[in-house]
């Protein structure tokens, strides 16, 4: 019985500890690493001023693909205005999208 007893709590323990290793990596996930591979919404928020002109996701070799945003000043008149750029994946399964807000 004691045999039992500590073989399911190891189990537990293992199960738990693997829980918390899985919760801190999921968290720890930079906005970008998460919208891009494991879907999600990010929000950027633009510095005052600034007008959206375009934005893409660049991955090298594999590694975390980083949001490049290319921005101007806006123009007298324009007024600001939010973006939402959006991945569209064959099945819909996995779908980031990043909410870019000019201020």
């Amino acid at each position: 019985m004691k045999k039992l007893v500590s073989c399911v709590t190891g189990s537990f323990v293992i199960g738990v500890v693997g829980l918390m290793l899985t919760t801190l990596f999921l968290t720890s996930c930079g906005d970008n690493m998460s919208s891009a591979q494991y879907g999600g919404t990010q929000t950027v928020n633009l510095k005052p001023g600034e007008k959206l002109e375009n934005v893409t996701w660049k991955s090298m070799d594999g590694h975390t693909p980083s949001l490049w945003i290319l921005t101007r000043q806006r123009h007298a008149g324009e007024q600001p205005e939010v973006h939402e750029f959006q991945e569209k994946s064959n099945f819909g399964v996995v779908q980031g999208r990043v909410i870019i807000v000019e201020r």
